[in-house]
């Protein structure tokens, strides 16, 4: 237990562990767009499917040229105080350096707009 003592209130704080329920289902998103909101980070998570482009270098060529948008399916909205963002990247940024150390697998690309 950690005590502390602010503006003559005593506060009294203890670490508790956090029970999630069973179930949970992982969904996959291969896309995030995040943008600010006052105190709160919103973070949009969404899978992005890109479009099948077939046919002769031509038709291909044509089919990307006349492309305005693709398609984005979202998964989650998550709305973070900011005051707790910079702990959840350390445990992010943590959890990604002990992936990238134990992977051989090929890069897989992120896309952040920050609009």
């Amino acid at each position: 237990m950690v005590e502390g003592t602010s503006d003559d209130r005593h506060e009294t704080r203890k670490v508790v562990p956090v029970e999630f329920p069973e179930g949970v289902v992982a969904a996959y998103a291969n896309n995030l767009t995040a943008q600010r909101d006052g105190r709160m980070i919103l973070l949009l998570f969404s899978q992005v499917t890109p479009p099948i482009i077939i046919g002769t270098e031509e038709e291909k060529q044509k089919q990307i040229e006349e492309l305005r948008s693709v398609k984005a399916l979202p998964v989650a909205r998550v709305a973070i105080p900011v005051q707790v963002v910079p702990g959840m990247l350390r445990v992010i940024e943590d959890q990604l350096q002990r992936a990238l150390s134990e992977s051989t697998s090929p890069d897989v690309p992120v896309h952040s707009d920050n609009s």
